[in-house]
């Protein structure tokens, strides 16, 4: 029984501060930092976009797997990690709208149906032959 209060007041107060201002700033600063990591470190040159012409050239005897990995995290950089913080957005976006609580939907409890006393969750009923409920 405490083990369910603490793992319902954990989830209660982790969706408070998600859904709360704090936990969009955080996000926010997270992303920007990773924003400005990325172009720090292609600006110093420790990442290597392409060669000058603007090809990415692969080194001979390098597999598909190697080759497409060197692309991604080469020449498409940016925009790969473009692409990965749309979809960050876009899966935080459809869980915090999924999760949102409105009064006019019923909620399933789930921690309440996963620590329900089995004993208690049914009662048989002896019916006597020709006679109903």
């Amino acid at each position: 029984m405490q083990l369910r209060d603490q793992i319902s007041h954990w989830v209660s107060k982790t969706r408070a501060w998600l859904g709360g201002r704090q936990g969009k700033v955080v996000l926010a600063l997270v992303l920007l930092g990773e924003l400005v990591l990325g172009i720090g470190a292609q600006r110093a040159g420790a990442l290597k976009l392409g060669t000058p012409d603007g090809s990415a050239a692969t080194p001979a005897g390098a597999s598909n797997i190697e080759a497409i990995g060197q692309l991604l995290y080469g020449k498409y950089l940016f925009l790969f990690e473009a692409a990965g913080i749309i979809l960050l957005v876009a899966m935080i976006g459809a869980i915090l709208l999924t999760l949102r609580h409105r009064r006019d939907v019923k909620r399933q409890n789930v921690l309440a149906q996963m620590w329900r006393d089995p004993a208690k969750a049914m009662e048989l009923k002896d019916v006597k032959p020709g006679q109903g409920l």
